[in-house]
């Protein structure tokens, strides 16, 4: 939404000679630069400026920056001291960090200095980096640039495609309220950068791109009298829904959108200007007008130090005098800026009145996704509750609220504030993992495990070992399988109750070192309750050789030999069968989930583990011979998960989907 507490930021960068500093020259810009910042803590805002060259003292004279310098004390609480210092230098200008420590956090005071040691940039920028994401898997999703639009509003964007041959679901990002950039960076965190990542890591292609604001600033301010969220947000998602539509390994009828905060607000607007559109997802998107959640915003920022000051609260006044104008029936294009909140213009306000998010999306006749962080106080649990309230009906909606998120859904702990977007954080895992489910869902995939009980399977085993059957269980939300030391077992298989023919099948496995036991996923397999056997090709998981992972095994009775790699005996496979990069990883230090990818369409099966193609195997002449027609396996039949005799074995696996292929 509007941010109502911003990082001061001027640059005016005049054009200098270019030069490069010595080291005496480089130790007097540190000096300068640390003066600067102990000179505004103190209050001595004459002496901060002197330095500045005639552009910033212009811009920035000494009562202006009291007025940064007090307003970054309100939202980070009392200066505390300057820590340590770094230099770069951009282009022919030396620039020196100075990490200011507050009571709430830090910030990074950035100074920019001229060859002739006159101060041109100020900026006070969050602290810290952006790191990337644990889930985010780069071996799987390539990204290429695609511009969406026309003429002179056209925008460049990124396309994070996995890799394949598609072709794949897509989910465009919409940013939130004020000029972002494609990542929708905020301070060192880049949300829209982590969703694009984990999405594409799962399957999923993501677009993202520059807001409208950000990438044609100067255009847009020439015609900011008669702007809406039409031009700033919905025209631009339309463009780049047709864009979408026309890259050769994107499914045009699952072209999804996501909104975050005024993105989420806007999604009733977006479907109505393209129905095509296959669903939407709502990241903290409001429903509640806009200049109510500005007032609500600053009052409880302004409240977190417990008291507030005579001047917080002739500013509080001031808004709430906005915000009363713009309710106001005397409302009209004519209004003047400084009247309405953050000055902006009056058709934007007018544009907005009446229009209720939740209400609006009862016209909507996608599938929906509403998802809230808890410890959201910009967007709060008041917009959620009105989503469920107005969407309560609808069975295709689905409501997630994650007690730990903040406003970018990053976790945290305690009252959320202003300061906590400086620190560096990503996306929750648990959010990219609920919306890669919902998408892959409603696209036709479908869950074979509720992560309750092991309904829709079935366990297949010899009568002897009837009283071993738990070692099949639901353990913290995963298909366990467990032998203890010492058991006598044969083979025991977990099946699908239902049948499969051309079908796509992901998964994760967590195995540990310590197993000694070997398992596997069955394809097109099937018990034979008489003979006491199960028939079927298989995709071996072996713990104590994880260079075996992805290997095909064909269990048929008749044959009993590696399919791929096409050495026959069990015992003729070996390490250097395995394809170059190959990986496995074992949860014994840290929790660790391996993906793995299998497709089985017509005579051939391949298998992808952790985004590397194990095997690649076409099964004519094989799959569909006399044997295995006669136990009507390899072509069609269930799919299963082993305990394989002998050996000490736990292994867990989850979110396992499938999707009948054609």
């Amino acid at each position: 939404m509007f941010r109502t507490i911003l990082f001061a930021a001027v640059a005016l960068i005049a054009a200098q000679t270019p030069m490069f500093a010595d080291d005496d020259h480089s130790a007097k810009q540190l000096d300068m630069a640390k003066t600067l910042v102990a000179q505004m803590a103190a209050g001595h805002f004459d002496k901060a400026v002197e330095p500045f060259d005639p552009t910033m003292t212009s811009a920035l004279p000494s009562n202006k920056s009291k007025e940064v310098w007090d307003g970054l004390t309100k939202q980070h609480g009392l200066f505390r001291r300057a820590n340590e210092t770094t230099m770069e230098k951009v282009q022919q200008y030396e620039v020196v960090y100075v990490t200011c420590e507050f009571q709430r956090g830090k910030l990074d005071t950035k100074v920019v200095f001229t060859s002739e040691n006159k101060i041109t940039g100020l900026f006070f920028v969050p602290s810290g980096r952006y790191k990337p994401p644990s889930y985010a898997d780069a071996s799987r999703f390539e990204e290429k640039e695609v511009s969406i639009g026309k003429g002179i509003w056209r925008l460049p964007g990124t396309l994070s495609i996995p890799k394949g041959a598609g072709p794949f679901s897509c989910v465009i990002l919409v940013h939130g309220s004020g000029p972002h950039d494609r990542d929708e960076t905020i301070g060192p965190n880049k949300p829209f950068r982590d969703l694009a990542h984990g999405l594409a890591s799962r399957g999923i292609a993501v677009f993202r791109y520059e807001k409208r604001t950000k990438h044609h600033q100067i255009m847009m301010a020439l015609s900011v009298n008669t702007i809406t969220v039409k031009e700033e947000t919905v025209d631009d998602v339309v463009a780049a829904v047709e864009a979408l539509a026309s890259e050769e390994k994107i499914d045009p009828k699952r072209i999804f959108v996501l909104g975050h905060s005024l993105g989420g607000m806007l999604i009733p607007r977006i479907g109505k200007a393209n129905p095509k559109i296959a669903g939407f997802i709502s990241l903290a998107g409001s429903t509640r007008p806009l200049e109510d959640l500005m007032l609500e915003q600053t009052k409880y920022i302004l409240s977190l130090d417990g008291t507030m000051s005579q001047e917080a609260h002739t500013k509080l006044k001031e808004i709430e005098q906005q915000v009363a104008r713009v309710k106001s029936a005397q409302l009209s294009k004519d209004t003047s800026t400084t009247e309405l909140p953050l000055g902006v213009p009056a058709n934007y306000w007018l544009d907005l009145r009446g229009y209720n998010p939740g209400n609006a999306a009862k016209e909507l006749s996608k599938p929906i996704q509403v998802l809230q962080g808890e410890r959201d106080y910009q967007v709060t649990m008041e917009d959620f509750t009105n989503w469920k309230e107005a969407l309560r009906s609808r069975k295709d909606v689905i409501f997630i609220s994650y007690p730990k998120l903040n406003h970018l859904f990053v976790e945290g702990e305690g009252k959320s504030t202003p300061a906590e977007y400086s620190t560096p954080g990503n996306v929750a895992t648990v959010v990219i993992e609920d919306i890669a489910k919902w998408i892959k869902d409603d696209t036709g995939w479908t869950s074979l495990f509720n992560g309750k009980s092991l309904d829709g399977w079935v366990v297949k085993c010899r009568p002897e070992d009837k009283d071993k059957t738990g070692y099949w269980k639901v353990v913290d939300g995963t298909i366990t399988a467990e032998t203890p030391p010492g058991s006598k077992h044969n083979y025991m298989w977990l099946m699908t109750e239902k049948e499969y023919d051309d079908f796509e099948l992901t998964l994760k496995i967590q195995t540990f070192s310590k197993s000694t036991g070997n398992s596997g996923i069955q394809v097109r397999s099937r018990y034979d309750d008489h003979a006491l056997w199960l028939d079927g090709p298989q995709v071996d998981i072996h713990p104590p050789g994880p260079w075996r992972c992805g290997f095909i095994y064909d269990e048929t009775r008749e044959a009993g030999i590696w399919l791929w790699p096409d050495v026959g005996d069990p015992a003729n496979a070996k390490p250097s069968h395995a394809p170059k990069g190959w990986k496995w990883f074992h949860s014994d230090n840290q929790e660790v989930w391996n993906d793995v990818y299998i497709v089985c369409r017509g005579t051939k099966i391949k298998s992808v583990i952790n985004g590397v193609t194990i095997a690649d195997y076409d099964g004519a002449g094989r799959l569909d011979d006399e044997a295995h027609h006669k136990h009507n396996v390899g072509m069609k039949g269930q799919i299963g998960l082993q305990i394989h005799p002998g050996g000490e074995l736990l292994i867990r696996f989850k979110d396992i989907v499938v999707q009948k292929v054609k």
